[in-house]
């Protein structure tokens, strides 16, 4: 699959769009086919190696990341079903390629069961038309550094998305 791995800290320069192998679901996991993946201002603290709080540096190499949209995969009772996750920094290790499998897991948090009534509730006003999100610009995948580059300039509007090739 398609991805933007960084292998050290420093400038958007070192986001490196690569082939890494394919995810493949666990036990109670379904594999998302990515269409969109969200770019936010922390990604781009975290890149530069200058967290807000020192435990949230992933181990390197790593492919950060915020949130995706798009189908769940084959293979699942809810293939072909629109969804959108969030989830934080997934290392990219020997065991990743050896075992063909991505966990991604929050790298940031608050309350979890507020969150989790929160983000019902949005979705929920979401399906029924009532919020909208402003997507203020979207990149190319392997356009990853000019989004972190544009985010950094205070030059985006909205939220700021890679689109993912198909």
């Amino acid at each position: 699959m398609r991805a933007v791995v960084i292998r050290e800290f420093g400038p958007p320069e070192v986001l490196e769009p690569a082939e890494v192998a394919d995810a493949r679901a666990g036990r109670d996991e379904v594999v998302i086919d990515v269409e969109f993946a969200s770019v936010t201002f922390v990604e781009t603290q975290v890149r530069a190696g200058r967290p807000p709080h020192p435990s949230m540096l992933p181990a390197l190499p790593a492919i950060l990341g915020n949130g995706v949209g798009g189908t769940v995969g084959e293979g699942s009772p809810w293939a072909g079903r629109r969804v959108v996750a969030s989830g934080s920094f997934a290392p990219v290790t020997a065991e990743l390629a050896q075992e063909r499998q991505v966990t991604v897991r929050a790298g940031a948090g608050g309350s979890p069961e507020e969150l989790a009534e929160l983000a019902r509730t949005a979705l929920a006003e979401a399906a029924a038309g009532r919020l909208r999100p402003v997507v203020g610009q979207e990149f190319e995948l392997a356009g990853a550094a000019r989004a972190h580059a544009a985010i950094e300039a205070r030059e985006t509007v909205g939220k700021t998305l890679l689109a993912v090739p198909r």
